[in-house]
């Protein structure tokens, strides 16, 4: 993207993989969410448990995020929660084979492969998705002529929530890697809602909070009161717990 003869837009991703800041030369376009930000609770039939909420006491639940980590383990600290890796269809066998109760996985990717059946979607206000998740991103060089154009692929909603996700992420100078989840809806023209959530992996130590406001200010306003409620402070604890010894 750097050498004049590669085209305006270098590709597309979902922000949830993006960086909380661009690259110097460059800027985002935001595209619809094309996908379902919700993550979808993945049930073993043997377990009996037809919800998060009714999984016994100790049922083993997979999954491959911190994030997920934390907010299972805030919701219900009695599970033993155990890494999982793998493609869709390979955490889908592991989990029919009787490894895990449970497996949480991202609704979009079950609706990709057409399984969207065998799972049945978290809510996002209270299974808070990753920052970005779901938002598809076009990457152009700043001040190129076709940025402007990708403005006419612009869905207006999204940017406002993605804007309203990344200033929170910003705010908080979190990455990829921490534990945090964001999702912001705008509801009119002015105004949005907005759930965020900052844990440890362990589920020991949680924040969480929920406003309503100005679209343009609501991020830096979550984002402060988090702060003041020591999400710093958890985040540091987070990557520290993560940084491999």
């Amino acid at each position: 993207m750097s050498k004049d003869r590669v085209p305006i837009i270098d590709g597309y991703f979902t922000e949830e993989d993006g960086q909380a800041r661009l690259l110097g030369g460059r800027c985002g376009t935001c595209g619809a969410f094309f996908f379902p930000k919700q993550y979808s609770f993945c049930r073993n039939p043997g377990c009996g448990a037809p919800d998060l909420d009714a999984l016994a006491e100790g049922a083993v639940v997979g999954t491959a995020s911190l994030r997920r980590r934390a907010e299972l383990l805030s919701l219900r600290p009695d599970l033993d929660v155990r890494n999982l890796r793998g493609n869709v269809d390979t955490r889908l066998r592991r989990l029919a084979e009787g490894q895990f109760d449970a497996i949480v996985l991202a609704q979009a990717g079950l609706d990709r492969l057409g399984r969207s059946d065998e799972g049945s979607p978290l809510d996002p206000s209270r299974f808070v998705p990753a920052p970005g998740q779901g938002c598809l991103l076009l990457e152009a060089r700043d001040a190129d002529e076709t940025a402007f154009a990708a403005t006419n692929l612009t869905d207006h909603a999204a940017t406002t929530a993605l804007y309203i996700e990344r200033t929170i992420v910003r705010g908080l100078d979190a990455t990829c890697h921490t534990p945090i989840g964001v999702h912001a809806v705008q509801e009119d023209e002015r105004s949005a809602s907005v759930t965020a959530f900052v844990g440890l992996p362990d589920g020991s130590h949680w924040i969480r909070d929920e406003r309503r406001g100005d679209d343009r200010s609501v991020g830096p306003h979550v984002a402060e009161r988090l702060l003041a409620a020591g999400a710093a402070e958890l985040l540091a604890a987070a990557e520290l717990a993560a940084t491999p010894r």
